[in-house]
């Protein structure tokens, strides 16, 4: 959630807090990418996740299933240790296989070059009618393994968070919409984003 001006944000926590208080849920842990607001949050009572500005901010992390958000940069990327725990601890099945992919949650479509070959991996395992508990064949393991590998690059690439409305757009700015679409007989995708140009600075 977003706003133009601190005062207008302030009003977003009560707000909110009432109506899931009505549901019988409470908020807690708020947490924000502005230190300042933070402090005025806790000033009026409200709980805040801990942000230490002194440790490095590859390490001060929020995580929202598999979205880790840097709140100090405001920047979103990917954490994938869980995923590579799952894999190294058990047996390699189909049922591990679909498990593993199962666990990555990736609503911006940030990891997907990985996990649609992940889920044409699964595809082949049921053309060539696996069992949920069957060993995989060795040429499957080979591939899956190597897949696997990129799990750790995954947690590299950092996205900034912009927003794009009508109080950040200026007249000089260029706005552009990008779209990729491909497909395959395996599968297909399609990615759309937005491209601003700004005087001083580029943001996606």
């Amino acid at each position: 959630m977003g706003q133009n001006t601190r005062e207008e944000a302030l009003l977003i926590p009560p707000h909110t807090k009432d109506i899931m208080k009505r549901s019988g849920k409470e908020m807690r842990k708020w947490i924000s990418d502005d230190i300042t607001f933070m402090s005025l949050w806790a000033a009026k009572g409200f709980h805040t996740y801990p942000v230490d500005t002194s440790i490095s901010l590859r390490t001060n992390k929020t995580k929202v299933l598999c979205i880790a958000w840097e709140p100090l940069d405001d920047r979103l990327t990917s954490d994938t240790n869980r995923q590579l725990e799952f894999i190294s601890t058990n047996k390699n099945t189909k049922r591990l296989l679909v498990k593993a992919v199962g666990k990555i949650f990736d609503p911006l479509g940030l990891l997907f070059s990985f996990t649609i070959r992940m889920k044409c991996l699964i595809q082949e395992l049921w053309m060539n009618k696996i069992t949920w508990g069957e060993d995989l064949p060795p040429k499957i393991v080979e591939r899956c393994v190597n897949r696997c590998k990129e799990l750790s690059f995954l947690n590299k690439p950092r996205i900034p968070i912009f927003i794009i409305d009508s109080t950040s757009a200026e007249i000089n700015d260029i706005i552009e919409i990008h779209t990729f679409c491909d497909a395959s007989k395996l599968a297909y995708g399609v990615l759309i984003y937005v491209k601003m140009k700004k005087t001083n600075i580029k943001c996606l």
